[in-house]
């Protein structure tokens, strides 16, 4: 396991096989990449990141996870081809609600069925986004990664 810390705010370890994101590999695989880190394993094709909103108190007051995601998941319908949802569900994150959904979608670029999940929770005025992807064939091994990053967030 290694460990790192991510907006110098939450503290995570990620399995052995992965490797922290460099700029450009984020820049690759999301059109936003401020306040993003992310972790990629290519033996089992899989990413997990991590983003950040802007703090907002207003924001924080007046949404929640599942609004947040119901939004993301608003772009994804738009930007990802075959977008389908499969399922989702409730749970606690640092103590804080969250809002999970797995889906599928094809790659663009390799017409390759991708398998995804999306966790958002809120973590003081802010929420944090995290988006597991894997090819298909992986999403086994790569759910089993992010459950294993999850279980071990803490903040730093």
């Amino acid at each position: 396991m290694n460990n790192a810390v991510i907006n110098g705010e939450l503290s995570v370890f990620y399995p052995d096989g992965f490797s922290v994101m460099e700029e450009t590999e984020l820049k690759k695989f999301f059109t936003k990449i401020h306040n993003r880190w992310g972790i990629y394993n290519k033996d089992i094709h899989t990413i997990i990141s991590f983003a950040k909103t802007k703090e907002s108190t207003l924001l924080s007051f007046v949404t929640d996870a599942k609004s947040v995601a119901k939004g993301l998941e608003a772009r994804y319908k738009i930007s990802l081809k075959n977008y389908q949802r499969k399922e989702s569900c409730c749970g606690i994150v640092l103590k804080n609600k969250a809002y999970t959904y797995s889906f599928t979608y094809t790659a663009d670029d390799a017409d390759v069925k991708q398998c995804g999940r999306l966790i958002v929770f809120k973590f003081g005025k802010c929420f944090y986004t995290v988006y597991c992807t894997a090819r298909e064939d992986c999403a086994s091994q790569g759910y089993q990664a992010l459950d294993a990053v999850m279980d071990s967030l803490r903040k730093a």
